[in-house]
């Protein structure tokens, strides 16, 4: 039933408005020319954002709002029995020389298009195309990269251009049956995703997916162009005192306030990683103040109630009032460590985190959070939990970022070695525009092989520069809604499975137009399920 309700969503797509035009009958001739010229101008117009259009699905809001902001083991192990691993099966030979052969052979382009930059002249310079982004539109853009140029846009017009090199998408924007095929032998492609796989459908958990993509820039710390610390603008960010409130005054808030020592603040409800449902069975030991929509037992002050309000001071001043804040990851997987986190450090509270099994690489000292895969049960959590409450010298040791400063040296040479970032002297403001000039150096080092006449260098990416595992519940007694959820996520990652390696067989055999609900009818059929 979960997937009768997926695949009607997915066959929605938005539509473009075109408002009529109205003609005056006694408009002079040359008055009714420059209106036909504006007119055949606008359609074009319109045409283009229908392609830009098209190639977007409806983006699931997270809770937090994530915009953008990396290979030595963790020192936690979780344990096996109660760890989310992933269940890495390569692809097999067949898959993964059909995978590879994406990179070599595909069917030549018969149409030379040597469309002008939109400044009127011919393009000189490497071309990135973005076939699916989402940061915003690029009509087209030269872009110095050190010593190099290279011309970005999102225009699909240059797709048959000479110069176009490397086709670059965003990963949640990406649909499958609206790949560029046959695809191009010159024609790289690159993965930008900085989101969890529970953004489209535990596809690039995959290997058959992961190997069609010759660069990378994901949360992983193995992707080609890490972007692990997304969310960190500066290791100042998480010493500073702007928020923070001495352990003193906030035991007396708690009193004066009526506080609970957690707070939980989480509007993207039932994901992957069963948040909902361990949140739920925690308070059941010890008191939460939850305010978001998951779980609601306090008001927000209406000024900052919703998701567009959680960058307001007043809010964060009120979150940095509680001692502990629940952190909890809407998906597991390693690197996969996001604002929830980084916040609850910035305003001086204790997250109790749940998410990425290599976050003790990121804590900037030992210790600064409380990792619940670290704890049998809940009931050893929350005792533990008590004892910190209750005692403010044991408390303090979490605070030591705050007094000391971050010690972490992995961390701190992790944010201050990266070419992006919103403070300081960096190469790019972003990381989106840091991985563009890491494809755009690429893009000319293979041109210039190719002016020397030799071979161009072929790269291709791993399962391990994204490849989040299926999703697991917590060992609760939880209410039938939450178990058909996580039961819900967990065959939208078997499905996938099925549908990645009917869909790289397809492409195989020279399919290149088919419907998404084509793919899944064929998936379930795979399975053994009637439709």
């Amino acid at each position: 039933m979960a997937f009768r309700h997926f695949i009607a969503r997915r066959m929605v797509h938005g539509g473009v408005l075109i408002g009529a035009i109205l003609i005056c009958w006694m408009a002079s001739k040359i008055a009714l020319q420059i209106l036909v010229e504006g007119r055949s101008d606008d359609l074009h117009a319109v045409d283009t954002f229908q392609n830009i259009a098209e190639t977007k699905t409806t983006n699931e809001m997270t809770s937090d709002f994530t915009v953008g902001k990396p290979k030595e083991e963790s020192a936690h192990k979780a344990k096996e029995d109660g760890s989310y691993k992933t269940n890495e099966k390569t692809a097999d030979n067949t898959l993964k020389e059909t995978a590879n052969k994406l990179n070599k052979e595909s069917v030549p382009n018969t149409k030379k298009s040597q469309k002008k930059d939109r400044f009127g002249d011919d393009v000189k310079h490497p071309i990135l195309l973005w076939w699916t982004y989402s940061p915003g539109k690029r009509p087209g853009e030269y872009v110095s990269c050190g010593n190099v140029k290279c011309y970005i846009t999102d225009d699909k017009e240059y797709f048959d251009h000479d110069l176009t090199r490397i086709l670059m998408f965003y990963g949640t924007d990406m649909l499958m049956n609206e790949l560029p095929l046959p695809r191009h032998p010159k024609h790289e492609w690159g993965l930008l995703h900085n989101e969890s796989p529970k953004n489209n459908r535990y596809w690039f958990s995959h290997p058959e997916i992961m190997h069609m993509f010759n660069y990378t820039s994901t949360f992983k710390r193995e992707s080609d162009y890490p972007i692990t610390t997304q969310d960190v603008e500066d290791i100042e960010y998480l010493q500073t005192k702007k928020y923070y409130i001495p352990l003193q005054e906030k035991n007396k808030l708690l009193a004066k306030e009526g506080l609970a020592p957690i707070v939980y603040v989480h509007s993207d409800c039932n994901v992957p990683s069963d948040r909902d449902a361990f949140v739920k069975a925690l308070q059941k030991y010890i008191p939460v103040d939850a305010y978001g929509k998951c779980q609601n037992n306090k008001k927000m002050p209406p000024h900052i109630d919703g998701l567009l309000q959680l960058q307001h001071k007043d809010f964060f001043k009120l979150m940095a009032k509680y001692k502990f804040t629940l952190a909890m990851e809407n998906a597991v997987c390693d690197d996969y460590v996001t604002e929830k986190f980084w916040r609850t450090i910035h305003l001086g509270s204790v997250p109790i985190y749940f998410g990425s099994p290599k976050i003790k690489d990121f804590l900037p000292n030992d210790p600064s959070a409380i990792i619940i895969q670290d704890y049998k049960n809940i009931s050893q959590l929350a005792d533990f939990i008590h004892h910190l409450n209750k005692n403010d010298e044991e408390y303090a040791k979490y605070m030591q970022h705050k007094v000391q400063g971050v010690t972490n040296k992995y961390l701190i040479d992790r944010v201050k070695n990266r070419e992006w970032g919103y403070t300081g002297n960096r190469k790019y403001y972003h990381w989106t525009a840091g991985f563009e000039c890491y494809a755009c150096s690429k893009m000319h080092e293979n041109l210039k092989r190719e002016k020397l006449g030799e071979q161009t260098e072929i790269h291709q990416s791993k399962q391990d520069h994204y490849g989040c595992p299926p999703p697991k519940r917590f060992d609760l007694e939880t209410e039938s809604t939450e178990q058909f959820t996580v039961e819900r996520w967990n065959e939208e990652y078997l499905m996938t499975q099925t549908e990645s390696k009917l869909l790289i067989k397809w492409i195989a055999q020279g399919k290149i137009r088919f419907k998404e609900n084509d793919l899944i009818k064929e998936g379930l059929k795979l399975r053994g399920i009637n439709y």
